[in-house]
């Protein structure tokens, strides 16, 4: 450059390392763009999925077609129309659709009522999740209220669906008075024991009592160092839940001197109640269910289930047969996506397990395998 100014000749030279410096800057810009577009549209693709299995997870776990109360005669059972699963020879709380060789997704339909503060049933509810294409849609149905019936799209993208199922093992079951055998049980204690509806009563100044399984024969085996899970029925009433300072489920020896595990809790109406309870000994125990109250109350003991707790104990079945379904008590869950937009990385082929399935990934996309374990301690009749 002199002081006339700038030749033609360095003007093209400028010109021209301006554009080679803008085109680098313009071509990082872009990319820089692209792949915060593209992070951006994955981060909303695996908050949108996982809002939704934390809905699966949710309505599944809730899952039961149970009995309910219907006041001084005790429990019903559900017999809405539509509803088939109840019958004599499947008393699950769902209908599975496992899919045969080459095919990636299952279908799982699950029933479920809803009761009202008091106990008293409101609905029945049928929910049945499953893909259609990539498209993972819910379909809702109930016998009451409005809608009656939606089908909606949840989530997209999803190639896969697999369910694996639980089953409790005969050897797992401690035992299963669901419904309850009053025959099998013995009471003492203040409340009044009506064997005909299975109810303890107490009066105004209430009491404490207990109830003691089995009544004869053999005590239930139960196992040092593990858990069991106990699953009750029990509907208060009549100044129960309030009149009600707790209740007991424990495991103990004949003569009441020696407790081998124990929880407390207090049942509140329209809720099964669920306990876990660890055991410190190896040898046959008797179940007792003690109870402590200040005044007037009835309780109505429909069911009393108790099984090993323990995840390991649970033999995971693809299909399993019907009479085994009423004994599942989770669920394993797969779902596999990719994301909408191409990622940079390798295209290589890459075979992904999905259940029991294995799934072969092509393609340039970020494929990810979502899987959840759901307890589903409702399943059944109790």
């Amino acid at each position: 450059m002199n002081k006339k100014g700038v030749t033609l000749f360095e003007l093209l030279v400028y010109i021209g390392l301006f554009a080679i410096i803008s085109l680098l800057i313009g071509r990082q810009f872009k990319l820089l763009i692209n792949n915060y577009s593209s992070g951006k549209q994955t981060s909303r693709q695996q908050t949108d999925i996982r809002d939704v299995l934390g809905l699966m997870v949710r309505e599944i776990r809730n899952m039961g077609l149970k009995t309910y109360f219907t006041g001084a005669g005790g429990m019903t059972k559900i017999t809405k129309d539509g509803i088939t699963v109840n019958e004599t020879t499947d008393l699950s709380s769902f209908n599975h659709t496992q899919q045969g060789t080459g095919a990636y997704n299952d279908a799982l339909e699950f029933f479920k009522i809803q009761v009202d503060d008091d106990g008293d049933y409101k609905r029945t509810e049928t929910i049945k999740y499953y893909v259609e294409g990539t498209t993972l849609r819910r379909d809702f149905q109930t016998d009451v209220g409005f809608p009656k019936h939606t089908n909606s799209v949840v989530a997209e993208n999803v190639y896969a669906l697999q369910f694996q199922y639980g089953v409790l093992g005969a050897d797992d079951l401690v035992f299963d008075q669901d419904p309850l055998t009053t025959a099998s049980w013995t009471h003492s204690g203040a409340a009044t024991w009506t064997t005909a509806n299975k109810s303890l009563t107490l009066g105004a100044g209430g009491g404490t009592g207990y109830l003691k399984y089995p009544k004869t024969g053999t005590a239930p085996s139960i196992t040092a160092n593990q858990k069991y899970s106990i699953f009750l029925t029990i509907e208060p009433s009549g100044g129960f839940p309030d009149n009600l300072n707790w209740l007991k489920f424990s495991f103990q020896n004949s003569g009441r001197t020696t407790t081998y595990g124990s929880e407390q809790f207090k049942p509140y109406p329209g809720t099964t109640v669920s306990l876990t309870v660890a055991v410190t000994s190896s040898l046959p125990a008797y179940a007792y269910l003690d109870y402590s109250a200040t005044g007037a109350g009835t309780l109505v003991i429909s069911g009393i289930e108790v099984h090993c707790s323990e995840l390991g104990a649970y033999d995971w079945k693809d299909n399993p047969a019907t009479a085994e379904k009423v004994n599942v008590r989770a669920i394993k869950m797969y779902v596999l996506t990719r994301t909408k937009g191409k990622a940079t990385s390798s295209a290589e082929d890459k075979d992904i397990i999905v259940g029991e399935k294995t799934y072969t990934a092509s393609g340039e996309y970020t494929w990810r395998l979502y899987t959840e374990t759901i307890e589903t301690p409702n399943n059944g009749i109790f």
